[in-house]
């Protein structure tokens, strides 16, 4: 049997540039994964764009389907990708060459979204609140109640991800050790 006509018989290029842009990464993640184990060659071998495969939610409801292959020995198993056109409209201009039509407004949305969320994500920070120096024969007779001496223990620095960002004093606040911001750290 003939697969029954549909509106469009294939993918536009765009649509085949997103699908073959995401195999690419999938087989070059799969590549880097793989790598501390074993060497891999991770080769894409085709692709086919059939949209009577596509299973369509509603008439109106148009998606882009795109099916992987994936051979390790002698093992092989496929996986399929879809994505709803809808999210694919914006980026559809770029990738069929053509230069896209920025929305500012839509911009804008994003930026004030993005900053919004970006103020509530969680930063686990560090601090350094002085320096000593000891000797390997010092260090290793130290037991449980020795005191190391640290040089102006009220200077402390915050760090993030070992990045110094804020210039502090230690001090006690409400009953626990805190650190009282002077100043960021400009980046260097």
């Amino acid at each position: 049997n003939e697969p029954e006509a549909t509106e469009r018989d294939t993918f536009t290029n765009g649509e085949i540039n997103i699908s073959n842009l995401f195999g690419t990464v999938v087989l070059s993640a799969i590549k880097d994964i793989w790598a501390p184990l074993q060497e891999i060659s991770a080769d894409r071998l085709g692709s086919e764009s059939r949209l009577d495969l596509v299973d369509i939610g509603a008439e109106s409801d148009m998606v882009v389907s795109t099916e992987y292959s994936v051979s390790f020995a002698d093992q092989e198993s496929m996986f399929r990708v879809v994505w709803p056109m809808k999210m694919l409209e914006p980026v559809l201009p770029v990738f069929e060459g053509q230069k896209g039509d920025r929305d500012t407004g839509e911009d804008l949305r994003w930026s004030k979204a993005i900053r919004h969320r970006l103020a509530d994500s969680v930063l686990n920070l560090t601090s350094s609140v002085g320096h000593a120096g000891l000797s390997l024969g010092e260090l290793v007779q130290l037991s449980p109640g020795d005191v190391i001496e640290i040089q102006n223990p009220q200077d402390a620095t915050v760090m993030a991800k070992h990045v110094p960002l804020i210039k502090g004093r230690l001090g006690i606040h409400q009953g626990r050790n805190a650190i009282e911001t002077i100043e960021w750290i400009e980046p260097q």
